[in-house]
C-alpha cells in the first residue's frame, strides 16, 4: 500500500526498525510503501518511520506488531537519512544524499549505486555488499562477517572488521592505493602493483581505501584482461605517470617472471 508523506520538505529521514526489511530508492516524490500504515512523526524537516504498529482492544493494548517489510522512496532534498534495525535486510538502492548512517546488529546490509558524501556503517555480525558507490568519506565497521566492494570509488574508504573478509572487486585497473593493516590476514591481488611508504598503489593510486582486521584476509581482485591492464601501463608510462623501472617491474610481475 502507497502512503505519501503529507510535509513539504523534508531533509531528515530516520526509521527505526526490529525485524521489518527496510529498503530506500530514489524517486521524485517522499513516499511509503507498506502493507500497513507505519507509524510517522514529522518536526521541524525530518521525518520519524517506526515499522512497529500498535494496536488497541479497548482500553488493554495488545503486544505491539511490526510490519514485514517497509519501501521507501526518497527525493534528491532529502539530506540525511538514519536506519537502526537488529535483524531486518537493509538495501538501498540509485540514492544519493549528503549523509548516511546505518546501525545494525544482524543481518545484510546492501548499497548499489549510490552516491554518498558521508557514509558510515555499522554491523555487529552479518554482511555487507556495495556496488558501483560514489563517497567522499565511508567508514564500513564489522565484527565479524564479510565485506564486498565492487567498483567503488572516492576519496577515502576505511572498512574495519574483527574476524571477517573484506574482498574488492573492480571491472578495470582502479587508481587506488590500498593500506592493510592486520594481526594475522593475508592479502592478495590477481593484478601487480607497487609499494610506497605503507601503502600498495594500483595504477594513479587517486584514492584510498583502509583496511583494518586482526585476522580477516584482503584480496583485490580486477576482472579486466590482462591486454588491457598492460595497455594501462604503458599509457602511464608515457604520459610519465610512472617511471621505467616501476612500468618494467609490472609487467614482469603480469607475466610471472
Amino acid at each position: 500500500m502507497k502512503y505519501l508523506v503529507g510535509i513539504e520538505r523534508v531533509e531528515m529521514v530516520t526509521v527505526e526498525s526490529i525485524a521489518a526489511d527496510v529498503v530506500v530508492k530514489a524517486g521524485d516524490e517522499l513516499v511509503l510503501y507498506a502493507e500497513a500504515a507505519p507509524s510517522l512523526k514529522t518536526e521541524e524537516g525530518e521525518l520519524l518511520v517506526t515499522t512497529r504498529l500498535s494496536c488497541e482492544v479497548s482500553k488493554y493494548p495488545k503486544p505491539q506488531e511490526e510490519l514485514e517489510k517497509i519501501e521507501l522512496v526518497c527525493p534528491e532534498e532529502v539530506q540525511k537519512i538514519v536506519i537502526s534495525t537488529t535483524s531486518g535486510k537493509v538495501s538501498l538502492y540509485s540514492v544519493k544524499v549528503r549523509e548516511l548512517l546505518v546501525n545494525k546488529v544482524f543481518g545484510k546490509v546492501t548499497l548499489h549505486e549510490c552516491d554518498v558524501k558521508d557514509l558510515n556503517l555499522r554491523v555487529v555480525s552479518g554482511s555487507v555488499e556495495v556496488k558501483n558507490v560514489y563517497s567522499e568519506n565511508a567508514v564500513l565497521e564489522l565484527v565479524s562477517g564479510s565485506v564486498i566492494c565492487e567498483d567503488i570509488h572516492g576519496r577515502k574508504w576505511e572498512m574495519i572488521t574483527t574476524a571477517g573478509d573484506v574482498k574488492l572487486i573492480f571491472s578495470e585497473m582502479p587508481d587506488l592505493r590500498v593500506r592493510f593493516e592486520t594481526a594475522s590476514g593475508r592479502f592478495l591481488s590477481n593484478v601487480p602493483y607497487f609499494s610506497k611508504t605503507n601503502d600498495m598503489v594500483f595504477g594513479l593510486g587517486s584514492d584510498f581505501v583502509l583496511v583494518k582486521t586482526s585476522s580477516g584476509d584482503l584480496k583485490l581482485e580486477v576482472a579486466r584482461s590482462k591486454d588491457k591492464l598492460v595497455e594501462k601501463i604503458l599509457r602511464m608510462f608515457l604520459e610519465g605517470k610512472i617511471s621505467k623501472e616501476t612500468a618494467e617491474r609490472l609487467l614482469r610481475e603480469m607475466r610471472g617472471d
